[in-house]
């Protein structure tokens, strides 16, 4: 008998995506499945997506507060054995859940990801596959040097939450939410990986993850993090690898800079992101050739 899958769909922009991201659920070869899609206080029209979907989906609209919560508030409603998440802006291949879970079921995999292919939003055109066969088992260290886990390719078993009931989405990060929750995954359970391209990723010129400026910041947060933890005796973070230690740290130097000047000459978005990059190309280099390393 096939697992139920509960299927987390965020909005809050491009109604129009949604509809093709919901149709895409609809459209697998797997149908059980409850899809939630949790409205993060969206200010546009969605009565005719309601018109269509609503017999389909569960739906909850909220105040805005970013996909960390509203993601976590998809976790609480889900009824299935398993929790897969999807963008609004995203799209499953139509066997995506059929192989996935197979996978799933067979190795008792707590949380699975894989592999997918990254589209431009402006023509729909192919940009690459992100294989992802490489990246599996303990990533504990690995997922902090270079991680390619798109958050539309994750399913995780619903007893890990309800097992772990303050592991959560970060609801104080703007970006880099799922990442967050990945990294404190990793720390308990393997990864399992599947590398057959089974989702589409879209990327728009205002993704976060392209952006220096908010890869200084996230590479900062680890930093903080890495610090806190080693302060703490955590074993697991007192042999961590010195060169990417030196990255973070020059990290979280180079945003502190940024952020200075952003408040005391007001710099603007536009320079910060200039500076960002030009103080960003150097240690993002340091972690690529690192990540060589370890494969």
């Amino acid at each position: 008998m096939e697992k139920k899958v509960s299927v987390i769909i965020p909005f809050y922009n491009r109604v129009d995506w949604l509809c093709e991201a919901v149709q895409s659920v609809l459209d697998q070869t797997y149908k059980n499945f409850e899809i939630i899609v949790v409205n993060d206080g969206s200010p546009e029209n969605v009565d005719d997506f309601l018109d269509k979907y609503q017999n389909k989906i569960t739906y909850f609209k909220t105040e805005n507060r970013g996909p960390g919560p509203t993601r976590n508030l998809g976790i609480e409603i889900a009824n299935g054995k398993y929790v897969a998440f999807l963008d609004s802006d995203d799209l499953w291949l139509p066997n995506k859940l059929e192989i996935q879970l197979k996978e799933m079921e067979k190795n008792n995999w707590i949380w699975s990801h894989c592999s997918y292919s990254l589209f431009n939003d402006k023509n729909g055109e192919f940009i690459k596959n992100v294989l992802v066969g490489d990246f599996n088992g303990d990533i504990f260290i690995r997922k902090f040097i270079s991680s390619p886990i798109a958050t539309p390719c994750v399913i995780i078993k619903k007893s890990f939450f309800s097992e772990n009931p303050t592991v959560r989405f970060s609801e104080k990060l703007r970006f880099g939410q799922d990442a967050y929750l990945w990294g404190i995954i990793s720390e308990m359970y393997p990864l399992g990986a599947i590398n057959e391209v089974l989702a589409k990723v879209r990327i728009r010129g205002s993704n976060a993850g392209r952006r220096a400026r908010v890869q200084l910041q996230s590479r900062a947060n680890t930093w903080v993090n890495i610090s806190k933890r080693r302060e703490d005796k955590d074993p697991k973070f007192l042999y961590f690898p010195k060169i990417p230690l030196l990255l973070f740290r020059l990290s979280f130097i180079s945003n502190k800079l940024v952020y200075l000047l952003e408040e005391r000459i007001k710099l603007n978005s536009k320079l910060a992101e200039l500076l960002s990059k030009v103080l960003y190309a150097p240690i993002y280099i340091g972690f690529k050739t690192y990540n060589i390393t370890l494969k």
